[in-house]
């Protein structure tokens, strides 16, 4: 028999996403949608609920990709405009996300922008993970750059130093 739970409010990112979940800590349950809300259940998964909406940074997306590191979850994401870089922090002990100004951005925000492009790159994509020392890693899409007649996505990576 298989199991399933269903989350209502749920999207999907347009462009597709990377890990979003589900993510365990304790006895609950975490998955992060398309709009950056973070949804819990701990029943053991047949309701969900968003966890700190107020706070919930305010960016529309085109790709998700998150990482679990103890309590924390890492998230990145492609904005839908411009294709920006963004990195956000949810606390699942709290049920809280986290003050850019925690890892360098402003203390009005909870996200923080780590990459624009001068030229948008064509697709979003991208994806995060935290380091044994704690530095994080995002890859992410660089610049979009005709080189020869064509297009040529190139890569790009953020480090943010623990």
């Amino acid at each position: 028999m298989t199991n399933k739970a269903q989350i209502s409010g749920f999207s999907w990112p347009s462009s597709g996403s990377g890990n979003i979940g589900p993510f365990q800590s304790g006895s609950a349950y975490y998955v992060v949608s398309a709009e950056l809300d973070v949804y819990k259940a701990s029943d053991p998964v047949s309701t969900w609920s968003v966890q700190d909406a107020t706070n919930a940074p305010t960016i529309t997306t085109n790709y998700v990709s998150a990482y679990q590191d103890g309590t924390t979850l890492h998230i990145m994401c492609c904005a839908a405009t411009g294709i920006a870089t963004h990195y956000a922090q949810f606390d699942m002990s709290t049920d809280s996300w986290v003050e850019a100004n925690n890892y360098g951005g402003s203390a009005s925000t909870y996200s923080y922008t780590v990459y624009t492009p001068t030229d948008a790159p064509d697709d979003p994509w991208g994806d995060i993970t935290v380091r044994s020392d704690g530095d994080i890693i995002i890859v992410h899409p660089g610049e979009n750059p005709t080189i020869m007649g064509g297009d040529s996505q190139q890569t790009a990576y953020s480090r943010y130093e623990s």
